[in-house]
């Protein structure tokens, strides 16, 4: 592909991932094909055994990145503290929630 060297200093910095990723990115699926399968055997020859020990497999799929903004996190709160407030009213006398004197006991006993 004209890249170079891969032990010559100077051709090292030609050498970046872009570089590789854009040649790669010209090689047809039915060439990707056949180089894979000429150098699975001969790594199956050369190591017969690291098929036995070795196994992955990966899926990439695309998708919608999320990323929670200060609003987004502040509805997440209001949520959980709203299902909080329903969890605690259940647990005690709503009167006495109400009373300014539970909560001073409440929150100085924490």
């Amino acid at each position: 592909m004209g890249n170079g060297n891969w032990d010559d200093e100077r051709d090292a910095k030609r050498l970046d991932f872009c570089r590789i990723e854009s040649n790669l990115d010209l090689l047809s699926p039915e060439t990707l094909a056949e180089i894979n399968a000429a150098i699975v055997p001969e790594g199956h020859r050369l190591e017969p055994e690291a098929a036995e020990m070795v196994r992955a497999d990966t899926f990439a799929g695309e998708t919608d990145v999320h990323y929670p903004t200060d609003s987004s996190l502040i509805g997440y709160g209001v949520r959980k503290v709203l299902a909080l407030a329903v969890a605690l009213a259940g647990m005690f006398d709503p009167e006495e929630l109400a009373r300014e004197a539970f909560w001073d006991t409440t929150l100085t006993n924490a």
